[in-house]
């Protein structure tokens, strides 16, 4: 393995990986369906290919381990999340307040976007129910279905086998139906 220097390495971050900054942030929004976890989310992600930056194979696709880690770090967290009791707030009206007002503030352009995107073309009643899918199920969902995405670029994005991808999007469609139904009852 070749080593970088400190300065260079934080150069060659900067050039690969920061100008993917936005795309993760939307793509973030849409896993998490929240502005501030969307937001700790990126930063970990970062945190993360920052300091294993020097393990990135140069000429491979930057978004795709970007990407990679993210998804991790989400399905880890989500399951961490599931695992341990429910967080009560103080006062959740003033909070649910100042964390709607934040999103409204937010310049990202991409998460616009994709907010518009999800407003335009799904309702209320299936983003709760896409939001109800474990991690591993719901990325497949937003990615194939919402983002549009080929199989083959899913599997390159998240570094798992075509097979994992098309196994995991049949049962979060699945599970998705079901909720969806069990809704509508």
């Amino acid at each position: 393995m070749v080593q970088f220097s400190k300065d260079r390495l934080k150069s060659e971050f900067e050039t690969l990986a920061v100008v993917h900054l936005d795309y993760l942030y939307g793509m973030a929004r849409m896993l998490t369906g929240d502005a501030t976890y969307s937001e700790d989310l990126v930063q970990d992600t970062y945190l993360r290919a920052y300091s294993k930056f020097d393990m990135f194979t140069r000429g491979t696709n930057c978004l795709a381990w970007l990407i990679r880690i993210m998804t991790n770090t989400y399905i880890n967290q989500y399951n961490k999340k599931k695992k341990t009791p429910a967080h009560q707030e103080l006062n959740p009206d003033i909070c649910r307040d100042e964390s709607s007002n934040n999103s409204r503030n937010a310049e990202d352009p991409q998460a616009v976007d994709d907010e518009k995107l999800l407003n335009y073309y799904v309702t209320d009643h299936v983003k709760k129910a896409i939001n109800s899918l474990p991690g591993e199920y719901r990325i497949m969902v937003i990615l194939s279905d919402l983002r549009g995405l080929p199989y083959q670029d899913i599997a390159t994005h998240l570094g798992c086998p075509l097979g994992t991808v098309r196994s995991r999007l049949s049962r979060g469609r699945t599970l998705l139906k079901r909720k969806l139904e069990a809704l509508d009852n």
